[in-house]
Formats: C-alpha cells, sequence, structure tokens
C-alpha cells in the first residue's frame, strides 16, 4: 500500500466559529391583506408557512371563481394566484380581476409549475405584477411581495 503523510500549520482557535449574517431578512409591512388562491393543500400549508412570521392577515381560497367572490366584498393588498386549478383557472380569474372588477392598480403575483421564459412573458403580459415558479424560497416570496406593494401605491 501507499502510505502519505500530511503536514498541516494550522493556529489555534479561541472557540468556535461564528458565521455573521451577512443580510438581513425581509419583512412584509405589518397588516399587509394578502389572498392566495391555490387549490392544492400542500401549495396552501407552504403558502401560510412561509407567511407564518409576517403579521399579514391571509386569507385561501381554492379557486379563480372563489377569488372573486372574496374580491367583491373584501379589500385586499396583493392577490397570489395560481394558474391551474379547477372551476376557474387564474388566467379567468385575472381577467377579471382587470376587467370586470376594474382592480387595476390591485398587485397579483402568478404562482404557477409553469416556469418557462415564454409562459412569464404570457403572465406578465396578462396584467400581472411578478411571476414566480414553485417551489419557492420564502424569501422570494416576500421579495416579491414587498416589491409589488411598492409599485402599487
Amino acid at each position: 500500500g501507499t502510505t502519505f503523510n500530511i503536514t498541516l500549520q494550522l493556529k489555534k482557535s479561541n472557540g468556535p466559529a461564528r458565521v455573521k449574517e451577512t443580510h438581513e431578512l425581509e419583512h412584509l409591512p405589518v397588516g399587509v391583506r394578502i389572498l392566495a388562491a391555490e387549490d392544492n393543500p400542500i401549495n396552501q400549508l407552504i403558502l401560510s408557512k412561509a407567511l407564518s412570521d409576517q403579521q399579514v392577515k391571509l386569507t385561501l381560497c381554492q379557486n379563480g371563481q372563489e377569488a372573486i367572490e372574496h374580491l367583491k366584498t373584501e379589500t385586499f393588498d396583493i392577490v397570489l394566484m395560481d394558474i391551474k386549478m379547477p372551476v376557474m383557472n387564474g388566467d379567468e380569474a385575472i381577467r377579471i380581476i382587470r376587467n370586470e372588477l376594474e382592480l387595476k392598480e390591485l398587485p397579483i403575483i402568478v404562482l404557477t409549475a409553469n416556469a418557462t421564459e415564454q409562459d412569464r412573458d404570457y403572465y406578465i403580459n396578462l396584467d400581472t405584477n411578478e411571476f414566480l415558479t414553485k417551489p419557492f424560497e420564502q424569501q422570494q416570496l416576500i421579495h416579491l411581495i414587498n416589491k409589488s406593494l411598492k409599485h402599487s401605491f
């Protein structure tokens, strides 16, 4: 067999190394009202968990039709819209929100597994503010919500 001898010159440590945070985590404004149209229970749970440490009011619904019904009677600061849903998909709901309900200034973020550049362009051209592919990181979602809220006021 072969034997290797390696000599390293190391300095003695004064204790465990501590990693400094190089950036602060973003937070949402307190009290932001978020409507999320998402039919998948697991994705609803992920959204709830991603926003659980934020002081926001999250309303979940199962499809675009339920989102429309909520928007007729309640005020929201932003909408998170899945695209592929039963009853009414996100495309149709977005068109109704913009044209029939005339909520042109309400920020809408598309959340979808459709992740091509063509899909992104299509949804941005549908008059949405942002496009986020699933799965997503918590800070990605929070950043896009903050960015969309800043553009809406």
